[in-house]
């Protein structure tokens, strides 16, 4: 699963995300998944997902699924973000 963690200037709260996520994904026992970070205008064609905060997430517009987080350092709230998209075939 390729993850894209992203925020408006590509810096701190998505540098931030990506650490969340990657404890998430431990809990999860996901192993294999790269987690990238950057600017919500560079979203890479080869993700499979992106998450970003609640606030920026109604604006991406995007192929890919967008999830919104709340808490971006609560790894329970991107557990069960990960393991929603994983039940959705993602």
């Amino acid at each position: 699963m390729n993850i894209y963690c992203c925020c408006g200037s590509g810096l701190g709260s998505s540098l931030i995300l990506k650490m969340s996520v990657e404890e998430a994904l431990e809990t999860l026992d996901a192993a294999g998944s790269d987690v990238q970070f950057g600017q919500a205008s560079s979203i890479p064609v080869s993700c499979d997902l992106v998450l970003c905060s609640d606030e920026l997430a109604p604006n991406l517009y995007c192929e890919q699924p967008v999830y919104g987080v709340h808490d971006l350092m609560d790894e329970e709230e991107i557990a069960s973000i990960l393991q929603r998209f994983m039940e959705e075939g993602g």
